[in-house]
C-alpha cells in the first residue's frame, strides 16, 4: 500500500522533499558522476553516466511510470 502511494505521489508531481535537499543531492551526485575514476568505472561496465537536472529527472520518471503502467495493465500483472 505504501509503495503504491509513493508511486502515485511521484507521478502526480507532489513534492516529497524540499527543493534544497533535491538541489544538494543533485549537485553531489553530478559531482560524483563527473569524477574521472567513477565515470571510467561506469563506462567500463557499459553504463553512460548522464547527470541531469531535478526537473529533467522528474519528467523522465513520470514518463517511465506512464509507459510501464500501460504495459503492466495490458499484461494483467498483479502484485503478490
Amino acid at each position: 500500500m505504501a509503495r503504491a502511494s509513493l508511486i502515485d505521489a511521484m507521478s502526480s508531481g507532489t513534492h516529497i522533499m524540499m527543493r534544497s535537499i533535491v538541489s544538494r543531492l543533485n549537485r553531489e551526485v553530478t559531482a560524483v558522476l563527473r569524477a574521472a575514476e567513477i565515470k571510467d568505472a561506469l563506462v567500463a561496465q557499459g553504463i553512460e553516466p548522464g547527470p541531469s537536472t531535478p526537473t529533467a529527472f522528474a519528467t523522465h520518471i513520470r514518463n517511465e511510470i506512464a509507459k510501464w503502467r500501460t504495459v503492466v495493465i495490458a499484461a494483467g500483472v498483479q502484485a503478490e
